[in-house]
């Protein structure tokens, strides 16, 4: 996540996981991911891991 802020100069960082797919939700959320909300039309979760400012 470093090299994401950093050399890149991202300021968030995004996942989408399966809501069926218990082990992928609980390690997102485990890293440090926040989950926002669910896509309905993707039928995923979707995560957010801000990097700060």
């Amino acid at each position: 996540m470093n090299y994401a802020a950093t050399v890149i100069g991202l300021n968030k960082v995004v996942a989408f996981a399966h809501p069926e797919n218990i082990a992928s939700n609980r390690i997102l959320v485990k890293v440090g991911f926040k989950p926002v909300r669910y896509l309905k039309a993707m039928n995923r979760n979707y995560f957010e891991f801000s990097l700060g400012t």
